[in-house]
Parts: structure tokens; sequence; C-alpha cells
């Protein structure tokens, strides 16, 4: 560990200057490669940008609009737009100061373990994994829940781990507000942070042989002072019913398609062979080492330094790590494309294991375990609660990634950097060349994926769709059937209508400007059940909705492929009865043929209506 890693933010600043300055350059550069791509109107966006405008329209969350998460984002959102007005921008710069602020926790958490230019590495990667990458990002992410919770979840561990370096039992305030915070905004989320924070207390129990008793009197004091006024006030003002069945807050009568789709996220959907893709990450961790073992053994060996136990130990690494990867492919038939995270499931607990025994045998001997092997406990703990949504499918793609894994990345570098070479070799200047070669292969690996996010972006995302709330750029087959959609609402409905679209897609609400009738903006399979269509009929007759879009997207994922066909068969019966086709939206690429059925794999959006 540096020694001398600077504790607060005006230090850092001053201390590490260079490397900030670096990080910043590089944030900005794929900040303009990826500029205005940020938005995918698919994933769950539309509700993010639709819901504070409802909730400044007078709407209430949980009563009027359904809600899976707390109430902080919303209602934080919708106060942004009330003091900067409804446009896109507002949202983009909320998230990329979200991001600012995420990378800035990370690196000081990183140099809490690691000297300035490998804290450097370790945020660069954070960036081209979650915070801009062409399948995610935190400029506008799939849930500004899940952005404001990493947020306060991170500056939670910031604090802890001073408290861990300093000893002052008073950081505990900030860690109990940041809890507090975190648990407005996603209670499964917070409830990572709770079980970290009561783990590191459980550590200095078995350590110090005392009841924290103080450092809890902060926390609670702290964390309650945030909590109970926020969920007392929702509880006191919307029926406990109300919560229960029609919103998911409180995690309780969550659907089955729901379920299904945490199955698949989790991996537990395709047991064995996502065990086996997890155990396949060990494999890809051996490679990495293994690489930068043999390029260390060449510098050693330019240098006259002993190079060849550790020439032998990477071609073992390397080796090795190759023939197990092949063998997960070619007989357990796990996807090729894997990265050393995957392992976190096995790699996490051993490191979470070697602490207990190591703070258990200082306590026996008398003697006190080091900040930063306690430090390396807490990243380790943070991150394996962090990746048990996705425990045996950790992977660097998709909507959910970016905030299940910063902590990991950090983990990880430290585990390439430091524990695997001294783990296999003792001496000092051999080391030190594999930890360079290591760092050469991690900056290629973190050049490599800005470049190929930026390039892939930009090639597939060229259209641009504007309105008077906003622009983004995003791909044809998306951009020309909403852009006309949303020119057809506007001109086809008066201003303040209601325009009902299913199964999801508010984000054209948004764009036109019109109200949305039902309380579910996400009328995905579980999300709009078969005992409620008859109370959304209702709702859309007493909003006098004249127009319905439905999007043809198909839903595997949760256990129902396709709306009308698969779910939701009584409201789309209905609106068979009771509406027409008027009009058709299909990109250019497939116009004239005929056109593609609900169901089809093909993007297009039709629109109905009133009879």
């Amino acid at each position: 560990m540096n020694h001398q890693a600077p504790i607060n933010l005006r230090d850092l600043f001053r201390e590490d200057r260079k490397a900030l300055i670096a990080l910043a350059l590089f944030f900005i550069a794929n900040l303009a490669g990826t500029w205005q791509r940020w938005t995918q109107p698919l994933i769950s966006q539309g509700r993010e940008v639709s819901t504070p405008a409802r909730i400044i329209n007078g709407e209430k969350l949980y009563t009027d609009i359904q809600s899976v998460f707390g109430p902080f984002a919303p209602y934080f959102n919708a106060a942004l737009y009330k003091v900067f007005g409804i446009d896109l921008i507002v949202l983009k710069i909320s998230g990329a100061l979200c991001a600012i602020i995420i990378l800035v926790t990370i690196f000081w958490i990183s140099r809490r373990l690691m000297s300035v230019w490998k804290s450097t590495a370790a945020t660069a990667a954070v960036i081209v994994i979650c915070a801009l990458k062409s399948t995610a990002n935190y400029i506008q992410p799939y849930s500004f829940a899940a952005l404001y919770c990493l947020v306060f979840s991170l500056a939670a561990m910031a604090f802890l781990l001073a408290y861990l370096q300093t000893g002052k039992k008073r950081n505990f305030l900030w860690v109990g507000l940041f809890l507090g915070l975190s648990a407005t905004a996603k209670l499964d989320s917070a409830l990572v942070v709770l079980v970290t924070i009561i783990a590191v207390l459980l550590l200095d129990v078995m350590e110090h042989r005392r009841l924290p008793l103080q450092e809890f009197l902060y926390l609670s004091v702290s964390a309650l002072a945030i909590v109970c006024p926020i969920y007392g006030y929702i509880m006191l003002t919307t029926p406990l019913s109300v919560l229960l069945k029609n919103n998911y807050i409180f995690l309780f009568n969550i659907p089955s398609q729901v379920l299904h789709f945490n199955s698949i996220l989790s991996g537990l959907a395709k047991w064995p062979t996502s065990f086996w893709f997890s155990l396949s990450g060990v494999a890809m961790l051996m490679i990495w080492a293994g690489t930068g073992a043999l390029l260390g053994a060449l510098i050693s060996h330019r240098k006259g330094d002993q190079w060849r136990e550790l020439l032998g130990i990477g071609a073992i690494l390397l080796a090795g790590g190759l023939i197990w990867r092949e063998i997960s492919i070619l007989i357990f038939q796990t996807s090729p494309n894997n990265t050393p995270f995957a392992s976190a499931i096995f790699v996490l607990p051993v490191i979470i294991g070697r602490t207990i025994i190591i703070v258990w045998r200082n306590r026996k001997a008398g003697r006190q375990t080091s900040s930063d092997q306690k430090i390396l406990a807490v990243i380790s703990i943070f991150s394996f609660l962090s990746i048990l949504r996705a425990v045996f499918n950790v992977t660097i793609s998709g909507p959910f990634t970016p905030f299940l894994i910063p902590m990991l990345v950090v983990g990880y570098i430290y585990l390439l950097f430091e524990i695997i070479p001294a783990i296999f070799i003792k001496s000092q200047p051999v080391r030190i060349h594999w930890q360079q070669a290591s760092a050469l292969l991690v900056a290629s690996m973190i050049l490599a994926m800005a470049v190929n996010s930026t390039i892939k972006l930009r090639r597939e995302n060229t259209f641009q769709v504007s309105s008077s709330r906003g622009s983004f750029i995003t791909s044809n087959e998306i951009g020309e059937p909403l852009a006309e959609a949303v020119k057809y609402v506007r001109e086809h409905t008066p201003a303040g209508a209601s325009v009902l679209t299913l199964p999801l897609f508010t984000t054209l609400n948004f764009l036109a400007d019109r109200d949305y009738p039902l309380k579910e903006e996400l009328t995905l399979p579980g999300f709009l059940s078969d005992e409620k269509e008859m109370e959304a009929i209702e709702q859309i007759k007493s909003h006098n909705v004249n127009l319905i879009l439905i999007v043809n997207i198909t839903t595997p994922a949760f256990g129902n492929r396709v709306f009308g066909a698969d779910y939701n068969l009584e409201l789309m019966r209905w609106i068979a009865e009771n509406y027409h086709l008027a009009a058709r939206f299909d990109p250019k690429t497939i116009r004239n043929g005929g056109g593609p059925k609900l169901g089809d794999t093909q993007f297009f959006i039709m629109a109905y209506e009133k009879n």
C-alpha cells in the first residue's frame, strides 16, 4: 500500500493532480467520442425521463405512478426539471456530474491500496467498463435510482475506509448519512452497503474484543435521520396495500416474470453452464496474469535480473489458462466472450476468508491487522455482495454492469498488480517487472475498449432524434420510426392529451409532450398483471385516450415474449375491438415489403386510433 495516499480531497487534488488531469482528459475524450449517443430509448429510459415530468404535473409516486425503486431519483429529477426546465440535457448533466463523483471516489478508494498510477489505471478501467461504454453508461443510465444509489454507496464506503485508516469514529456519521440516502434511492443496493458495514464492525469486534457501540450509535442516528422521515411520510400518505401490491419498493409480491428475469440475469436459469462460465473466468485471470509474467520476464532479461523463474511461471499460468478456457468452451459450451471478472464468485470469498483468518490469528497473537488488509476486505465484501444479482453471470456488457462492478474492477486491478505477483515471486525487482508488464496489458485493454466503444457507437448510432425537450443520436432502426411517431402524435393529438404507449417506450410521450394515462410506465410481463388489466382499461377510458401506440419489442427474458399474444391478451383484445390501425412506422430498411408482424425481431411502431 502507498502509505502517503492523501486522506482528504483537498490533498488528493493537490498531490495527485497530474493523474487526475490525465483521467479528466481521458474522460472528456470518451465523452466527446460518444457524444449524444448515450440514450438507449428501449432500456427503461422512457420511464426515467417521463416520471419526473409526471410528478411536476401533479401525479404522485406509488399512487399514480408505479415504481420499483425508492423516491429519491424521481423526486430529485423532478426538482431538476422544475429549476432548469423539462429537457433531456438536464438529466444528462446530472448523470455526467454523478459519473465524475463516482470516478473521483473510485480513484480515492484505489489510493488506499495502490500507488497513484496504479489507481489511475483502475479508474480509467472504470471509465471504459462502466461510465462510458457502448452498452451502458452513467450519463443516461437504465435507472437514475441505481446511479444515485451508487454515488451514495461509494461515498459510504469511502468514509468507512477513512475510519479504518484513521480510527476516527465520527466517520460513521457520514457512513450512516450516505447509507440512509442510498436506502431512499434503491433499497436492495442499500442492503449491500449495510451488510458491508456490519461485516466491518464484526471484524472490529473480532480484533479488538469490544463492542463498537459508539460507531453503531453514530451510524444509526444519521441513517435513521434520513430514512425515517422519508419512508415514514410515504407510508403515512400511501396505503400499505398499494405499496405492496402495485409497487415493488419493498421487494414483496414480485411477479413470477420478474423472478424469471432475475434468474436469467443471475445466470441461474442456465445452470450448470453458468457455473462453468464463471469458473472459466479463473482461466481468463490466469491468462492475463501469465501474459503479464511472460512480458515481465522479457523486461527482466534485458536488465539482467533473475528472469527464468518468472518465464516459467508465466508459461504455466498462460498455458493452463488457455487449456482451461478451451475445455470450458468445447465441453461445457460456455461463451468465449469471458473476462477475469466472471471468476469473482470464487475469488472474492477466498480473499474474504483469508482476511478473517488473518484477523483471528493476529487477535490470538496480540497483533494489529494492517489497515490495507482490512481495506482489501471491505472492497471484496462490497464487490461480492454487489455481484450477487449476477452471481454466475458477471460480464462487462449489459445495462446493469456499471452499477455492479466498479469496486470489483479496483479489486481485480489490485489482484493483478499486487497480490498475484507477490504470491509467485519473492524477488522484488522481478516482481516490479511483472507489475510493469501487467500495467502495460491493462493500459492496452483500456485503450482498446475506449476505441471499440467509440467506433461502435458512432457506426451504429447515426440518426438524430430531436424535439423541443431535447435530442439524442440512436440507431436508424429505432430513430426513424420514433421520429415519425413523435411527429404523428403531435399532429394528431392536442396538447395535454393522453397517449398510451405499450408495452414500454414512454420516451415517445416525453418527446411529444403528451400525458401517459396508466400507473405502469412499463407494461412488460408482470408489471401490468392480468387482474389489473380491467383497471387499466378503465384508466384509458377515463383519460379519453384517442391514440394508442404499440411498439414491437420482444421480451423473452421475462418468460412471456410478445405483448398481446403471450401476455396482456385481454388488454390487446379490448384495443382491437375499440381502436383501428391508423398508421405504422417502420425503418426504411424494411419498408415496402409488407412489414414484419408483432413478435418478429424488427423494430416498428403501430398507431391505433379510437373508432
